[in-house]
């Protein structure tokens, strides 16, 4: 489970009672081409401010991985790439 599918359960969790968010959208963000991006993490398309916010050090080849991974995981939440 990479960094992003752990943050959307914890997100998620019946722990959190009445503050666990759904995540319905999720935005991924070219910080440094080729070496860091972002995923933002939003209950709603239209909302313009993110639930939360997972930055990694990684490749292209790995974000799409991750981009992948979460279109198998998580099949009714929409992926947005940059």
């Amino acid at each position: 489970m990479n960094p992003v599918e752990r943050r959307i359960f914890e997100l998620a969790s019946f722990q959190l009672g009445h503050k666990k968010k759904y995540i319905r959208t999720v935005r991924r963000k070219v910080a440094v081409p080729n070496r860091r991006y972002s995923w933002m993490m939003f209950e709603h398309l239209a909302d313009t401010e993110p639930v939360d916010a997972v930055v990694l050090d990684v490749n292209l080849a790995q974000a799409l991985e991750i981009d992948r991974r979460l279109a198998e995981t998580f099949e009714n939440t929409l992926l947005l790439g940059a």
